[in-house]
């Protein structure tokens, strides 16, 4: 068993705020998640000014919205952390903001995914989820249908109500998922007409009056008629919709909401056929008047679940495909995006820094769970890399205790003669003890080295006893050791945090 305790943040085409989930992540025969905190920070009206109507802008203006939109991320990045007391933190793994999405050009572009976020926050961050799809070919979306599967698999299907409804279907022996029409993003926009910021339940639309001819030029749509792998973006909505609904405007807003809802429940349903329950999430589960179109249109069973599961599904699956990214595991399926073929998507921006520091020689990595690890241990580490033949290093420790023996949270590693590591293990069942040291978390890197680790598939081994750095010796990759009798505390379990905050206070009062 392996627990992963990360941050999922997510902004959507609604523009209106940015959601967090902080989750803990439990990896068995299955994967089991629990949502401890959540929260949606409403945007400010200046971040909602420059989001408006950002994919009309010049690229070189939104690499400038970018770098501000990045900032004020991470602003709200250690806002939730802070609010919340959240000590514990794998990583934190961001969607961002789609600034440009037009994969029909190859095209995509995410804002809020700069190194900035790791160095305002002091966090490992994986972002960029959709560059590498566009780049072997694929839609870059959807790509919650990977995490559903993994967290929802009780259900046939799944349909997401945001600012466009997507659909994935688990019916069959491979994934197929796509999106179906805009939802909030054109409804909001309509809204907003009359001073709302959005239809509340869908009153105002349910009180106005069907716009036939509209209707039936919004059903002859051409996407409506393709197949999948399909997705949309703002893009698309500003060439085909909004200039019907132009064409339209002498008409009340009640009657372009209600022709425009039955346009998306009749386009819902049409993709709902033979299918038996459908889990429905996002913003649009709160529109009463779309809701019971749907369900009177399809013999399906619409289910609509917690509110948290509502509101923070999408960024619950963000967290997720972030764990899958850490671990090297696809999370992009080529039955879902058209990419060439299944693949690991993702940035690690450990990696990402390094790239926008061109004099770092040499890169130490400690992982999150070394809260007090040694300074001695860095120089010692560092030393390593005197030898020139040294591209990848870490630290073992010789105190290693009996019950660490049995422990497998404990990483035990094994050196050769040359003290470069043969073997790391979770469980000693087929090892010698005489040989065993314990592994603390801290890695050095010479620069090409860590892209080069960066850019491994995931091994066999290195799944099976769930260790990334088996990645590196079972790719030919030598890690050589530093020997240290510091006494390693990692925080795996809530007992282990208990012991090194009261070595923390100990050390406060100077009884150590």
């Amino acid at each position: 068993m392996r627990n992963f305790y990360v941050i999922g943040v997510m902004s959507g085409t609604s523009i209106d705020g940015v959601d967090f989930v902080y989750v803990k992540f439990t990896q068995n025969d299955t994967w089991n998640f629990k949502i401890i905190n959540s929260k949606t920070y409403q945007y400010e009206d200046s971040i909602t000014e420059f989001l408006i109507d950002i994919s009309k802008k010049g690229i070189e203006e939104i690499k400038k919205i970018d770098i501000e939109y990045s900032k004020k991320l991470a602003i709200y990045i250690n806002q939730f952390i802070d609010e919340f007391s959240i000590n514990k933190i794998d990583f934190v793994s961001s969607h961002g903001h789609t600034a440009i999405h037009d994969p029909s050009n190859s095209f995509t572009y995410q804002i809020g995914n700069l190194p900035i976020l790791s160095k305002e926050t002091n966090y490992n961050i994986i972002c960029d989820f959709r560059v590498q799809d566009i780049e072997l070919g694929g839609q870059g979306a959807p790509l919650v249908p990977v995490g559903e599967k993994y967290l929802f698999n009780e259900y046939d299907s799944f349909i997401n109500l945001g600012g466009f409804a997507n659909i994935s279907n688990h019916l069959q022996e491979s994934l197929i998922a796509y999106d179906i029409c805009p939802v909030n993003i054109v409804l909001n926009n309509l809204s907003k007409k009359i001073g709302k910021d959005f239809d509340n339940k869908g009153s105002i639309a349910s009180s106005g009056k069907l716009i036939i001819n509209l209707y039936e030029e919004l059903e002859k749509l051409e996407y409506y008629q393709s197949s999948p792998p399909k997705s949309l973006g703002i893009e698309w909505v500003d060439a085909n919709i909004f200039p019907l609904i132009n064409k339209y405007s002498d008409y009340p807003i009640e009657d372009l909401l209600n022709t425009l809802s039955n346009h998306i429940a009749n386009q819902i349903s049409n993709n709902l056929k033979e299918i038996d329950r459908v889990l429905v999430t996002g913003g649009g589960t709160y529109n009463d008047y779309l809701i019971d179109i749907i369900r009177s249109r399809t013999d399906s069973e619409i289910i609509i679940p917690s509110k948290n599961i509502i509101e923070f599904k999408e960024a619950l699956i963000f967290a997720f495909l972030g764990v899958l990214r850490y671990l090297n595991i696809n999370n992009c399926y080529s039955s879902v995006t058209g990419a060439s073929k299944d693949h690991c998507s993702g940035t690690d921006r450990v990696a990402e820094v390094v790239k926008k520091n061109e004099d770092a020689e040499v890169i130490i990595n400690i992982q999150g769970d070394e809260p007090l690890i040694d300074a001695n241990i860095i120089d010692d580490l560092l030393g390593l890399f005197e030898d020139k033949d040294v591209n990848m290093g870490t630290a073992i420790s010789t105190k290693l205790r009996v019950d660490d023996l049995l422990d497998d949270n404990v990483v035990k590693a094994i050196i050769d003669q040359d003290k470069n590591v043969i073997d790391f293990k979770r469980n000693i069942y087929d090892s010698e003890i005489g040989g065993l040291y314990r592994h603390i978390g801290i890695y050095g890197f010479r620069r090409n080295t860590l892209f080069q680790f960066s850019m491994l598939d995931q091994s066999p081994r290195e799944k099976k006893r769930k260790l990334e750095q088996m990645r590196a010796l079972d790719n030919d990759l030598p890690i050589r050791a530093t020997i240290t009798g510091f006494e390693s505390f990692a925080v795996d379990t809530k007992s282990d945090l208990n012991k090194v905050l009261q070595i923390m206070e100990a050390k406060e009062i100077g009884l150590d």
